[in-house]
C-alpha cells in the first residue's frame, strides 16, 4: 500500500480492513494512510470518494443487470482513464460507475465492455 496514491477496493475489503460498517468512516479511516483519494465500491449502491477535500457518494445507475462480471474491472479501466485525463474526482468515480454499469448490461466479463462514446453518450 505505500505505492499507492489512489486505493479503489470493495465494500467487503473496506469492512474487513478497517472494522468499520459505516463506508464514510471506513473511507476516511483508509485515507489516514496517505493516499489521495479512496474509493470504495458498493455495487448496486454506487461508490464512496473520499480526499482530502471531503467525501461524497455517487449513486449507482439503473440499467438492466444482467452479469456483474468484470464489472470491477471494467470500473478500475475507467478511473485511470479519468485519472490520466485531469478530471475531478467527481468526475472520475461518476464515469468509472457509468462504464460498469454499461458492462453489467450484458454477459461475460468482456462481452459489453462499453466505448468510450457508449459511456459519453450514457452520461448526457
Amino acid at each position: 500500500m505505500p505505492l499507492v496514491d489512489h486505493l479503489v477496493v470493495s465494500k467487503n475489503f473496506a469492512d474487513k480492513f478497517t472494522e468499520e460498517s459505516k463506508q464514510e468512516k471506513a473511507a476516511l479511516n483508509l485515507l489516514k494512510n496517505g493516499f489521495k483519494s479512496v474509493v470504495i465500491t458498493l455495487g448496486a449502491d454506487g461508490a464512496v470518494c473520499a480526499t482530502d477535500n471531503g467525501f461524497f457518494h455517487q449513486e449507482a445507475f439503473v440499467v438492466d443487470v444482467v452479469d456483474t462480471t468484470g464489472a470491477g474491472d471494467v470500473f478500475h479501466g475507467a478511473f485511470i482513464y479519468g485519472l490520466g485525463r485531469g478530471w475531478d474526482m467527481q468526475k472520475v468515480v461518476r464515469f468509472s460507475c457509468a462504464t460498469a454499469a454499461l458492462k453489467c448490461r450484458y454477459i461475460g466479463g468482456r462481452t459489453g465492455i462499453p466505448s468510450l462514446d457508449d459511456v459519453v453518450r450514457f452520461l448526457v
